[in-house]
């Protein structure tokens, strides 16, 4: 998550159409236990990925 935080802040709508993000953010949100925090809900968002 740190990564793809600092990416979007520098540079979101590149980000945005990286195949390898939406798949790294729905692996995260395939292994994750508990309720997604924030910052979690607002990257699938943008990335475009329903978990």
């Amino acid at each position: 998550m740190d990564e793809l935080t600092r990416a979007r802040e520098a540079a979101p709508q590149w980000l945005r159409h990286q195949n390898g993000a939406a798949e790294t953010m729905q692996e995260i949100l395939g292994k994750r236990k508990r309720t997604l925090t924030t910052e979690m809900r607002e990257m699938a968002d943008h990335l475009g990925v329903v978990g």
